[in-house]
């Protein structure tokens, strides 16, 4: 009875986005979207089968990263793969909204939760999902009054034939750009042209671009340590954006999958020139000229 209980909940939780989702991807490229329903309806009609004949599991793939730093575009990347699906944010702030979530993680754990997104839903070979860096830290479970999450951080850190992709983002500036944006706008994936909100303009201090540009390196540097000994692939965002295919192509490698043409699906949310959207850019550029950070204002 619970898990009919949960499904009911899923399938309330989804249909808004999941509409949008539709008429979105109708809309910009309906080609892509019937291959995408077919792939939906082989799952779901075959799915049972799939798990009855394919007796292992599908390989799990961690992306940890920072915040906007183009986590959606890759895993919606990667699932336009026929062998690959993903399982988003499993503890992102847009699922722990929800009360019934938060009561099945309390009542299973946080562990046995997160592996619950591993099991076989077709005849996927990757199911890849993502961390962001504070989602390890105890104070982000404590918000969210949610039981700690030093459990999972400790199962994936020690599960060393994990693979592991670590997204970065060159530019420290646009990132914090990036999620000032978001916070504005509240939209953390955007899929159509249309919804893009192109006349924002924000305005940052000195201090306030110094601690973000120090707390990414820290960040990047403690989790790259923390996962070292795992299969591990170094991704950028600024590669993947700008040489999708052959970016691509280096990450089926890795995760050993059949080579395959990825189709973008998520769309970048600023596409203005940062000096357009930054009011004080040339007083930033002037204050960090000569220092490390220099070349996150270079135009």
């Amino acid at each position: 009875m619970k898990r009919i209980k949960y499904l009911k909940q899923y399938i309330s939780f989804n249909y808004k986005m999941m509409r949008d989702y539709n008429i979105d991807q109708m809309t910009r490229d309906f080609p892509a979207y019937l291959r995408e329903v077919l792939k939906g309806m082989n799952n779901g009609v075959l799915g049972p089968v799939y798990r009855r004949l394919i007796k292992t599991a599908p390989e799990p793939l961690l992306v940890i990263c920072h915040a906007r730093t183009g986590s959606n575009f890759l895993l919606w990347l990667l699932s336009s793969h026929p062998y690959i699906a993903h399982n988003g944010e499993p503890f992102g702030t847009n699922v722990l909204v929800h009360s019934w979530i938060i009561s099945r993680i309390r009542e299973i754990g946080p562990l046995d939760y997160l592996k619950e997104g591993f099991q076989r839903k077709s005849n996927e070979q990757v199911i890849a999902f993502k961390f962001l860096y504070l989602q390890f830290e105890p104070e982000y479970a404590k918000r969210w009054s949610i039981p700690d999450l030093e459990e999972v951080r400790k199962y994936l850190s020690g599960a060393l034939d994990m693979k592991v992709i670590h997204l970065k983002r060159r530019n420290r500036l646009e990132n914090l750009i990036s999620l000032r944006i978001a916070e504005v706008t509240k939209k953390y994936i955007l899929f159509n042209p249309k919804k893009r909100v192109g006349d924002i303009q924000i305005e940052l201090t000195p201090e306030e671009c110094s601690a973000e540009f120090e707390k990414i390196a820290a960040l990047e540097k403690h989790y790259a340590e923390l996962f070292a000994g795992h299969p591990l692939l170094n991704i950028y965002y600024e590669d993947l954006y700008m040489n999708t295919q052959s970016e691509g192509k280096r990450i089926l490698e890795f995760l050993d999958v059949k080579q395959r043409p990825l189709r973008e699906r998520t769309l970048k949310q600023n596409i203005r020139p940062i000096r357009e959207v930054l009011k004080n850019y040339d007083e930033l550029k002037g204050h960090f000229a000569g220092t490390v950070w220099e070349n996150m204002f270079s135009d």
